[in-house]
């Protein structure tokens, strides 16, 4: 979105009501909300949201998240939660060193969504450069209330659903098979984070690593959301880093397993 001359760099943000959208795992099960800034496009209306100001340009070249963006998702939760009291909102995360392959990522992004249980209500802007663009999911099934009684905190709710619902050794083929086809669309890309569910999937200098998080790990990512954008940090700080990590395979195909 080209700013005019003369326009204010900030606006308030809003949300794009689609009720007929074809996000994968979601058609006919509720609205996708779309953030803008700025004017709605034709045919749309906007539900106002209540968070601070934010960039207006979506096509800013930024390297990596600005505090804009932190407000951004920070919007994003307070927004679903407001609207939707009955949903846990869960922060989706995708970020790119660069754009070249962003359309397969974000596309097999959208598959492991919907195979880990989660179906998407908002996506925010993509921010293009290097890509950061945030999403929030809710999960599918939900889990009986007082097994959440004790998360207190939003953030780590959906983390907590995901690990009393379903025990990690029944991780589906589909699943198996979603990760696989992430991994696949980052052949090209040298440093990659993506994050969902309690998965985080990380690549540094063209090593990939998969990692599924403990609740506290995920909970710690989403208030520290700085991370997001500097794969080799957030895996150190969740982590012992990449000194940990065993990578396994030829040269021309490493993939590196963290226990």
């Amino acid at each position: 979105m080209a700013m005019k001359d003369g326009q204010e760099n900030t606006a308030r943000t809003g949300f794009v009501v689609i009720s007929d959208h074809e996000s994968r795992g979601s058609a006919g099960e509720g609205p996708l909300y779309v953030m803008i800034t700025g004017e709605a496009p034709a045919g749309t209306s906007v539900v106002p949201g209540s968070a601070d100001e934010v960039s207006a340009d979506g096509e800013t070249e930024d390297e990596e998240p600005t505090p804009g963006l932190e407000t951004e998702l920070s919007a994003m939760v307070e927004f679903i939660t407001a609207q939707h009291p009955e949903m846990t909102p869960h922060p989706v995360v995708l970020y790119l060193d660069d754009d070249g392959d962003y359309e397969a990522v974000q596309s097999a992004l959208l598959d492991a969504i919907d195979a880990f249980g989660l179906k998407l209500v908002m996506v925010g802007r993509p921010i293009r450069g290097s890509i950061w663009q945030p999403f929030i999911a809710i999960f599918k099934r939900q889990t009986a209330a007082e097994r959440l009684e004790q998360a207190g905190d939003a953030l780590t709710a959906g983390a907590k659903a995901r690990w009393y619902g379903e025990p990690m050794s029944q991780i589906t083929k589909a699943q198996g098979e979603a990760i696989a086809g992430l991994l696949n669309s980052l052949q090209n890309t040298q440093n990659a984070l993506l994050t969902f569910s309690n998965i985080l999937l990380v690549k540094i200098d063209g090593v990939p690593i998969v990692r599924e998080l403990t609740p506290e790990q995920v909970e710690h990512l989403q208030k520290n959301p700085r991370l997001y954008g500097d794969p080799r940090l957030a895996l150190g700080v969740l982590d012992d880093g990449p000194s940990q990590v065993k990578t396994v395979g030829s040269s021309k195909d490493p993939h590196a397993v963290v226990p």
